[in-house]
């Protein structure tokens, strides 16, 4: 909370520091109350203690008079005392005692009250002794005789009576000054009261005016500027004073700056809207036609402003438009129907009218919209839709659609034809495939288990049967597409019989030419190897047919290697392997050539685990590394990296060689392709071929690049298998 908080004047602050100024008011009004009072209190305690001694010295100068009458009449009889004389000696004797302890409690703290307590006892002693001397000497005389007393000689004369009632007077009159000053400081007080009372109630008020002044100020203001904005006037600034009512003026002007920008956006989209926007008021008559009318209707706005909805709807339609306005101040929301609305040049226009009546401005607002154009989209669409469902019943593929289990849910014309098993015998798409499943209809087993695994979301399974009865089975490749948003699944099925066909003739023919070219072409090599050759020039001949021999009989190896080795053979024989013992099988084998090569061999790699066919894809690697060791120069190096890249294993073959050139890298996987002319007098052309065949056969790609510093990187990424941790 920083200090600039506290500056910052608001109502609220100002309210505030009022309430705590009335506060502090009152306190010390109510302090002013407490001391005056405390004051009086105490000053009528000293005059209730001051008639309190008075009072009390008063009885003893009675009681003590008293004494002294007794005794002068008790030594005036003849004879001795009686009993009852004496016993009322004792009585005002102890009387008198019990006045002096209250007068001594009295004036412990009073020297005034004390010196007539001192001259009180000094009297009424003098008096006692007194009257028990005279007491002994009665009682000790034989013979009673009658005494006289001179008033004079006693201790009560006149004199000391007037002593004593002059130190009375006195002590009354000692603090005259302080009697006043208490009638003095009550008349004070009262006056204090009476003037902080009236100081306090003009306090308040001017408090009060100072706050309610500015909080009526600002009210003002505000209602000031409502009042102009609904009157369509500008708005009066007024000094901003930072506080609440100057924030509420603020939110006020952003209020209605927004409502103006609204207001002209929704005219900017009333103007631009496709649709005939205006207002039926409490008569019935056009208001606020928007622009649109000219286009659909053929009016301008202000031809139809102020004329009856009549003027656009045509007789044959006017009873149900009266019937639909008069049930809208009944609706709690907009309602709809068609119709048709004249145009300008008295054509009929197909219409969707859309009203909401409003309580609050009595009218009607409408919303009209051409749906003739609507509607022949619709017919449109209806064609497109009519050419798609012919499109995809003439299509000649097979379309199926399945839900999660794999149940049939709609297939096309094309799919129950090959269901059934003849072209031309059709049993209704949606009703024959309801009861049908992938596992009943497809001869392999999770062909869409199979078909995500190995091709993921698009791949093609080759060479599966399909049909109720395996006599009426038809060769076909599926394509399995998830379609996104639902849990439903797309098989693309496509009759592939001609192509099994095409491919069982290749085959034969291969085994044909393989029995009628390679089997003679192999005893021809023996029987020239058997000739004894005796000039060198013999020899070389020998080796050079031995060697045109070989690379035939080498082609047709590879041609019959590369048929076994078609896309979706090696399916179902993958088994987990580590590539380490991959990499170590293939350098194993090609220890002795690099030897004779004079190339060093290496290794990097990674724990890594893959699905694979271990023969295939040692056959993979020692290929690889055996073009880099041919195409490396002597006392070069080859290194065969492993390491995972994602979610993939990637197998680098990394030579020293020449390269392969940029223009060469996209064919060379290609049957028969390679780097360079010189290439073909060593071999078949097929090699890399069989590679890819291999590879894209487990799920991977292979490739090649050039490096920086020479030399060639032949790779080939397989599908990385988690292995848990043990």
């Amino acid at each position: 909370m920083s200090i600039g908080m506290f500056r910052q004047r608001t109502i609220a602050k100002d309210a505030l520091l009022a309430v705590v100024l009335l506060l502090i008011a009152q306190l010390a009004f109510g302090l002013l109350i407490v001391y005056l009072l405390s004051d009086i209190d105490s000053k009528l305690a000293g005059q209730r203690h001051r008639v309190a001694v008075v009072s009390i010295s008063n009885r003893i100068a009675n009681l003590t008079e008293k004494f002294g009458i007794l005794l002068i009449f008790d030594l005036s009889k003849d004879g001795r005392n009686s009993d009852p004389d004496t016993e009322m000696w004792q009585a005002l004797s102890v009387r008198i005692e019990s006045e002096f302890r209250r007068l001594r409690a009295l004036s412990s703290e009073d020297l005034p009250a004390q010196e007539i307590l001192q001259e009180q006892e000094k009297i009424f002693r003098a008096a006692e002794a007194f009257y028990r001397k005279q007491l002994v000497h009665s009682n000790n005389t034989a013979k009673p005789s009658k005494v006289k007393v001179d008033p004079s000689s006693l201790v009560l004369s006149h004199d000391i009576y007037e002593h004593y009632q002059e130190l009375l007077a006195r002590y009354k009159a000692q603090r005259p000054a302080r009697e006043i000053l208490s009638a003095n400081s009550l008349l004070s007080a009262k006056g204090i009261l009476v003037g902080a009372f009236f100081v306090d109630i003009v306090f308040t008020f001017i408090l009060l005016a100072l706050v309610l002044s500015r909080l009526v100020n600002g009210i003002t203001a505000l209602a000031l500027n409502i009042d102009r904005y609904k009157s369509n006037q500008p708005l009066v600034d007024f000094p901003s004073s930072g506080d609440e009512l100057a924030k509420l003026d603020k939110l006020l002007r952003e209020t209605i700056q927004a409502l103006e920008n609204s207001a002209r956006y929704e005219m900017t989209l009333v103007d631009g809207a496709s649709d005939v926007i205006f207002r039926l008021d409490s008569e019935g008559r056009i208001r606020d036609l928007n622009a649109a009318a000219l286009g659909q209707w053929g009016y301008q706005p202000s031809e139809l402003e102020g004329a009856p909805w009549q003027t656009i709807v045509p007789p044959e339609s006017r009873q149900a438009m009266r019937a639909f306005l008069l049930s809208l101040p009944h609706e709690d929301h907009s309602s709809a129907f068609e119709l048709a609305i004249k145009r300008n040049d008295g054509a009929l226009v197909d219409s969707r009218f859309s009203g909401y009546w409003s309580e609050v401005d009595h009218s009607t607002f409408c919303f009209v919209s051409d749906i003739g154009a609507a509607k022949h989209r619709e017919e449109e669409l209806r064609e497109k839709e009519n050419d798609v469902r012919m499109l995809m019943r003439n299509l000649p593929i097979g379309l199926v659609v399945v839900d999660q289990f794999g149940a049939f849910l709609s297939t096309n014309e094309r799919m129950e034809q090959m269901l059934n098993g003849a072209i031309g015998s059709t049993s209704g798409s949606t009703s024959a495939s309801a009861s049908r499943h992938v596992d009943d209809v497809f001869r392999d087993n999770d062909v869409l288990v199979q078909a995500r695994r190995v091709g993921q979301l698009r791949t093609q399974i080759g060479n599966i049967k399909i049909g109720n009865r395996k006599a009426d089975g038809l060769d076909c490749e599926i394509t399995v597409v998830d379609l996104a948003g639902t849990n439903e699944t797309l098989l693309v099925v496509e009759d592939v019989s001609e192509k099994v066909k095409l491919e069982n003739l290749r085959k034969d023919f291969l085994q044909l030419l393989w029995r009628n070219l390679g089997e003679p072409i192999l005893k021809v090599k023996q029987m020239v190897l058997g000739i004894e050759v005796k000039t060198e020039k013999e020899q070389t001949r020998v080796q050079k047919f031995v060697l045109n021999v070989n690379r035939l009989i080498r082609l047709l190896d590879e041609l019959l290697r590369l048929e076994e080795l078609a896309p979706g053979k090696l399916v179902g024989a993958l088994v987990p392997i580590r590539a380490s013992d991959l990499a170590d099988s293939a350098i194993a084998s090609l220890a002795d050539y690099a030897l004779n090569q004079g190339v060093k061999l290496e290794l990097q790699m990674t724990p890594q685990v893959v699905l694979a066919d271990f023969e295939r894809v040692v056959q993979v690697l020692i290929n690889l590394i055996s073009n880099a060791i041919k195409f490396s120069f002597k006392g070069g190096t080859v290194l065969l990296q492993v390491g995972q890249d994602r979610d993939q294993v990637e197998f680098s073959v990394i030579d020293s060689g020449r390269g392969v050139p940029l223009a060469k890298q996209a064919q060379i996987f290609q049957a028969y392709g390679q780097a360079s002319v010189s290439d073909a007098s060593s071999g078949t052309g097929l090699g890399l071929a069989i590679c890819q065949s291999i590879v894209e056969a487990h799920g991977g790609t292979i490739g090649v690049e050039n490096r920086e510093t020479g030399g060639s990187r032949f790779w080939f990424k397989l599908p990385r298998l988690e292995v848990p941790s043990e």
